[in-house]
């Protein structure tokens, strides 16, 4: 059963790595890696959480929002 605390351990400020396919159409292409810092935090009493990632590198940002039913309990 899923509840609305699955996701705390995102919680906090985070250096991370990442890798991604240099052509993502090509399954065979070779992988790139690069650096990100990632901050996630809670809102809603748990009920949902920001998960917001910046590449500096890449020139670009990242944002994730997950919700959660309390009534579907998903």
């Amino acid at each position: 059963m899923s509840t609305a605390r699955d996701f705390d351990f995102f919680f906090g400020d985070w250096d991370v790595a990442h890798r991604r396919r240099t052509d993502f159409l090509d399954a065979h292409s070779g992988w790139e890696e690069f650096a990100a810092t990632n901050r996630c935090w809670s809102l809603f009493d748990g009920a949902a959480n920001i998960d917001e990632m910046d590449c500096p590198t890449e020139g670009f940002k990242g944002l994730t929002l997950r919700l959660f039913d309390h009534a579907a309990g998903t």
